[in-house]
């Protein structure tokens, strides 16, 4: 007699091609630094080294920042590290990572306590990129409804 019946999520419940497809093809159009990258050679090489979810995501993106010449300084990938927000050690590593002291940062993030409130108190800007799953007042230095928005906040700074 079956008691439970348990499945697996990448490419049996969600079809994961597709998926990743999709939010590569997102990423493309949000992120300005990838405007000058030819879409579909973008998301093909993405696709190509993520091997169907067994290569980590940071060493999929060192890859693309070396091949494409893109500026992510760092990337942390939350089970490597063994640490999840909104624990302050992942932020603390990423700005040591960097070689910036908090009050040179901001942190970009959907969740109110997680990304904007734990980023807010190791010192950092905590900017929320809105999200209608999480309504309410809470404490923030900015607020984006869409990644290109960040280009004009960082021009206040520069």
């Amino acid at each position: 007699m079956l008691k439970a019946i348990i499945f697996d999520l990448d490419g049996t419940l969600l079809d994961r091609q597709a998926s990743l497809e999709a939010f590569v093809k997102h990423q493309h159009s949000r992120m300005v630094e990838l405007q000058s990258i030819d879409k579909y050679k973008y998301v093909n090489r993405f696709i190509e080294l993520d091997q169907r979810g067994y290569v980590w995501k940071d060493k999929v993106y060192q890859q693309l920042t070396q091949e494409f010449g893109l500026a992510m300084d760092t990337v942390l990938v939350s089970e490597i590290e063994g640490l999840r927000k909104p624990d302050p050690e992942i932020f603390l590593r990423a700005l040591n990572n960097l070689g910036v002291q908090p009050n040179e940062a901001a942190y970009i993030g959907d969740h109110p306590e997680n990304d904007v409130g734990a980023s807010r108190r190791v010192g950092m800007k905590g900017i929320w990129k809105k999200d209608a799953y999480f309504e309410g007042d809470f404490e923030r230095d900015h607020t984006i409804g869409d990644l290109i928005e960040l280009k004009e906040y960082v021009q206040k700074f520069a």
